[in-house]
């Protein structure tokens, strides 16, 4: 055996460590592995954890805290999932309100996929329809192993312009006659209507005000909405009332026509009048008193001027209604026709007041009046008094249609026709003016006035009694006035043993009620002159003896009974004179009793004064002696 020497053992030393680093340099390119993604620990399982372990050596020597030689196995390197991806598109981007845009999307890698703004999930790629109402951001959701992506798409949603429409029935009115205003809006945020109304509900349908203008109006609508502002205008003329110049009547008979329209007869009276003008093409320098017949294709309203030698005028209508087939439309676009029915109503619509006429507008008090009507489709015609009496009620369709009545008012009035059908109502209206003769007599008092009313009204009984029943009320107060002052002064003509011409005392009555008392309090327009004036000793008398009762004379309620009683007859009581009628009798009733005693003595000893007859102590003294 050849020696081996330390020079030798020195080289192999150095072969072997230069194989191994060899080994571990240039292994990867045969094994096809590569070590950059190794663990520490698979490189130490290598290394034989900084042993010299070998590979193949059979259990050869360990490496110093290598593993006995053995080597590890390299683990597979991992690959990590794709992310999700997706697009998302609308078209159109900018729809008007109430238009409606298609949204567009695809994903790739995702499990699951959603829509916000309400859809909910969806399919990995499709399209769906979407009507928003304001402008809204659509936000899709994918998410899938890789993670979750969004998408967005914006839609600008344009809102609608505003509109408005406002209308006037009728256009053409008298001075003290009304009009009915009616008004609808769209897409709005603001309304209102000038002169006179002012801000009004937003997006109304058929809205309506009763206007009352005295002379020729213009009544402007501004609707304001999607920073745009548009207005409706609508004029009522209004004619001047002028005496003795009238248009007593003017109507359409027929006064409605089948689609298509044909032939009615215009009839006309007018009173004071010299010539008369229609409009529509009917004509000028027609005759006062006449008619013509006109073809009338579609709804009317003719007008009539009459003019009078001063070249005074007053304008009347009346309307003639052509029926359409309002109810149904047809929408005919690119893809065909739609009925358009409302729902199977087949073309329904509301009732009509063509003309609602009074024979006169200025009649004397107990003067009758004749109110005529035409109408068309009516179920129900009510007319009514603004005072919510009802004149008329009819379900009869010929009475409906047209008919008349006659009214005898009491006072102005103003009548009101409605008609009906199925929900549906339309009103007209007229005004009665009655010159009933009255005069209001008002003075200045020392106490708080009440209300001041006209002789007719008293006494107030509660109903409308007419002239003949208020004539024989009026006499039957004067008999009794007349028994009872009979029976007091003439027959009594003392209370308890004292004489009606002691002390001012007045006799006793044995009446065992008291009449109405009479609240409302009328007051002289003028004071009567030269009243008797008392001497400086009577007025101190008077003063004194009014101290001592004040009691009584601060009765307010019981001296307005007494002074309204007096009215009445025509007569003016002083405080002291009341105070005199109070001291004489112990109840209300009694002092009515004397105060219609001493009244009709009144009348017969003193004259009337401006149509007064006024009483002070010194004149009731007198009257009670």
């Amino acid at each position: 055996m050849q020696r081996i020497t330390k020079f030798s053992a020195l080289i192999g030393f150095l072969a072997v460590i230069t194989f191994a680093i060899s080994l571990f340099m240039f292994a990867p390119s045969f094994t096809g592995h590569s070590f950059s993604s190794a663990t520490p620990d698979a490189f130490a399982a290598v290394t034989g954890g900084g042993g010299t372990g070998c590979s193949g050596c059979g259990g050869g020597t360990s490496g110093n805290g290598g593993d006995n030689g053995s080597k590890a196995a390299i683990p597979p390197i991992e690959t990590l999932p794709s992310a999700p991806t997706c697009t998302l598109n609308a078209a159109p981007t900018s729809v008007n309100q109430g238009q409606s845009s298609t949204l567009h999307w695809t994903t790739t890698n995702a499990i699951s996929v959603s829509i916000n703004q309400g859809i909910g999930g969806v399919a990995a790629n499709s399209s769906t329809l979407v009507t928003p109402l304001t402008s809204i951001t659509y936000r899709l959701t994918a998410t899938g192993a890789g993670g979750t992506i969004t998408c967005d798409t914006p839609i600008t949603v344009v809102p609608p312009n505003p509109s408005c429409a406002i209308d006037a029935v009728p256009t053409t009115i008298t001075v003290g006659q009304k009009s009915k205003l009616s008004w609808s809006t769209y897409n709005v945020t603001s309304v209102s209507i000038d002169p006179g109304i002012g801000a009004v509900a937003l997006n109304a349908v058929n809205d309506n005000k009763d206007v009352y203008p005295t002379v020729t109006t213009t009544y402007t609508l501004t609707a304001s909405g999607n920073g745009k502002t548009v207005t409706c205008p609508k004029t009522i003329i209004v004619t001047p009332v002028v005496v003795g110049l009238s248009c007593d009547l003017f109507n359409a008979s027929p006064s409605s026509l089948g689609v298509g329209g044909g032939n009615t007869t215009l009839t006309w009276k007018t009173a004071g009048a010299s010539s008369v003008t229609i409009d529509q093409g009917v004509g000028s320098n027609l005759g006062v008193d006449s008619s013509r017949s006109v073809n009338v294709g579609s709804t009317k309203t003719f007008t009539l001027t009459a003019t009078n030698a001063q070249g005074r005028q007053v304008q009347c209508s009346t309307q003639v209604v052509v029926d359409t087939d309002r109810g149904c439309t047809s929408n005919c676009g690119g893809g065909g026709c739609t009925s358009n029915c409302g729902g199977g109503g087949g073309g329904s619509y509301g009732p009509v007041c063509q003309l609602f006429h009074t024979s006169s507008h200025d009649v004397s008090l107990g003067q009758a009046v004749t109110l005529s009507w035409e109408t068309l489709r009516g179920r129900e015609l009510v007319i009514s008094d603004n005072f919510g009496k009802e004149v008329f009620n009819t379900t009869n369709s010929d009475e409906i249609r047209q008919g008349s009545i006659g009214v005898n008012p009491k006072r102005d009035s103003v009548y009101t026709l409605r008609v009906t059908k199925e929900g549906r109502s339309a009103s007209c209206d007229v005004t009665v003016n009655v010159n009933d003769g009255g005069f209001n007599v008002t003075t200045v008092r020392d106490r708080q006035p009440v209300t001041t009313i006209t002789f007719r009204d008293v006494p107030y009984t509660g109903f409308d009694a007419g002239p003949m029943l208020a004539g024989l009320f009026y006499a039957l107060l004067a008999v009794w006035a007349l028994v009872a002052a009979y029976v007091v002064v003439v027959k009594r003509g003392s209370v308890m043993g004292f004489s009606l011409a002691t002390a001012g005392f007045a006799p006793k009555t044995s009446l065992a009620y008291a009449l109405p008392v009479v609240t409302r309090v009328a007051t002289p327009t003028t004071a009567p002159r030269n009243l008797p004036v008392a001497e400086d000793d009577e007025e101190t008398e008077e003063e004194e003896v009014v101290g001592e009762d004040d009691d009584m004379a601060n009765n307010d309620e019981e001296n307005a009974s007494l002074e309204n009683r007096a009215f009445k007859a025509g007569m003016i009581l002083s405080k002291d004179a009341v105070a005199s009628v109070k001291r004489a009798g112990n109840t209300l009733a009694e002092r009515i009793t004397i105060l219609d005693a001493v009244l009709a003595r009144a009348k017969e000893s003193f004259p009337r004064e401006d149509g007064w007859i006024a009483l002070d102590r010194a004149r009731i003294s007198s009257l009670f002696n």
